[in-house]
């Protein structure tokens, strides 16, 4: 991915039959600051999808001519891994459930509660992110973190609080080129770059260890 699509702002996609609903969802979504584009149905989503831009799309389940569920299949059938967030009524909760075992990043019941969107929305639209950068989910980070040795360990630390190279060889009394060994080796296995892309998988790693003692 170019930086320059990387860097594009993120766009939230709104697929609902219901006008007012389809509105009142704008209308909050825009109010968060959030871009924000609405369709009428299935079909017109994906005759205007832009997969190069980040995001997400909340869906209604329900749909005449085109069910949420097919709206999945088809982004899907495209290799479009857009996050789906999709609405449905009480009585539709298995076809929710057959969502979220299609790839949808979560599903939320009508009436739908404006803080449970907005939280979901920006859940959504952060794994997007990660996704597109090439960064793991968490249950992923967790197992390439179990793979560091207690050195790497050691050295990671050092360098997520900035330390150089240098100062961390000076810090653990150790061989400059032994600091380059166990870093390198280390960002292989976690498979990401650069310091940025360490921080950003040691805080999706925390987020996971935080839910799990909730």
């Amino acid at each position: 991915m170019t930086s320059q699509t990387r860097d594009l702002p993120a766009l939230v996609r709104v697929v609902d039959d219901d006008p007012g609903l389809r509105g009142a969802l704008v209308f909050l979504l825009e109010n968060e600051g959030y871009e924000v584009k609405a369709f009428p149905d299935g079909p017109s989503f994906l005759r205007d999808e832009q997969p190069s831009r980040p995001g997400c799309l909340v869906c209604d389940v329900r749909m005449p001519g085109m069910t949420g569920l097919e709206v999945q299949r088809a982004l899907k059938m495209q290799g479009n891994r857009l996050p789906i967030i999709l609405l449905t009524a009480f009585a539709e909760v298995d076809m929710a459930v057959e969502g979220l075992k299609g790839g949808a990043v979560d599903f939320l019941q009508k009436p739908v509660h404006e803080e449970k969107l907005l939280a979901a929305v920006e859940a959504a639209i952060a794994a997007d992110r990660r996704n597109r950068l090439g960064i793991p989910g968490r249950e992923e980070c967790e197992i390439r973190l179990d793979r560091l040795t207690e050195r790497e360990r050691q050295i990671l630390e050092l360098v997520r609080v900035g330390l150089s190279n240098t100062a961390i060889a000076e810090r653990l009394g150790i061989g400059l080129r032994t600091v380059k060994f166990h870093r390198a080796s280390a960002y292989r296995k976690l498979g990401v770059h650069t310091a940025e892309e360490l921080e950003e998988l040691m805080r999706d790693a925390g987020a996971a260890a935080e839910q799990e003692s909730a």
